[in-house]
């Protein structure tokens, strides 16, 4: 009995001192790796910036609107986008939203007339060969050129990607949700 009670107390301290070992390469990865992905999120939204607004564009953060969120939908960043003649030409939002498999990180433009630019789907982990696909054209292109008034219901006004009908309606409501949440700033500054 008493050889048994040193086994499973020698086999708890292993234990704890593998689970040590694995948290401190843990933390080792995250701090040599946290400046390459905020370097990769800064580009992803740089080359977003330039295909949805091509040109000689001025993007302004608003830090009034960034961190504001409903449900499990967060705008991380908020942009006036300006053009060469300093007209407000619409609107830029980096944002995160819960899907299948996680976060889904997603750019949205959307133009001074309250139509939807592009969407572009940076960073998920949804199911790859389904939920993935939503970061293709063949999806996201359905949104461009959507009024903010839309519905923005799955197998309504927005086709479901097949076999991913829980990411579909995920990253449509993230859409729609940010269009809430924003909407107030960007009709205000329309009738300006």
């Amino acid at each position: 009995m008493k050889s048994s009670m040193k086994e499973i107390i020698m086999l708890g301290v292993i234990l704890g001192i593998v689970s040590m070992i694995a948290a401190l390469g843990l933390s080792i990865t995250y701090s040599v790796t946290k400046d390459r992905i905020a370097e990769q999120a800064a580009l992803a939204l740089k080359n977003a910036q330039k295909e949805i607004f091509p040109g000689e564009m001025q993007f302004e953060l608003n830090e009034n609107m960034t961190g504001k969120s409903s449900g499990s939908t967060i705008i991380k960043e908020f942009y006036s986008v300006y053009g060469p003649d300093q007209e407000n030409v619409g609107y830029l939002v980096s944002a995160t939203t819960s899907g299948y498999g996680g976060p889904i990180v997603f750019i949205i433009g959307i133009s001074q007339d309250g139509r939807i630019k592009s969407v572009k789907v940076t960073e998920n982990t949804e199911t790859p060969g389904l939920g993935a696909n939503l970061s293709k054209a063949s999806f996201l292109d359905q949104f461009s050129q959507k009024n903010i008034s839309d519905a923005f219901i799955v197998k309504k006004d927005v086709k479901a990607i097949t076999a991913a009908t829980i990411t579909s309606k995920a990253i449509t409501n993230g859409i729609k949700t940010i269009i809430d949440l924003t909407n107030s700033k960007i009709v205000g500054e329309t009738n300006d």
